[in-house]
């Protein structure tokens, strides 16, 4: 039915992709959360209404 060596996938090339969507989608979340809610982060370092 299905040839394994016409659907064969390169383990090592799908990992590394894999390992590389995980660390970018975490960078760009963090990022985009803490630009989106910076005012209420920045309230957390106030020291007699200074930074």
């Amino acid at each position: 039915m299905f040839s394994v060596k016409k659907y064969r996938i390169n383990n090592i090339k799908l990992k590394v992709s894999h390992i590389s969507f995980c660390i970018l989608y975490s960078t760009l979340s963090y990022i985009a959360y803490n630009a989106v809610n910076i005012d209420k982060t920045a309230k957390w370092f106030y020291l007699k209404n200074e930074f």
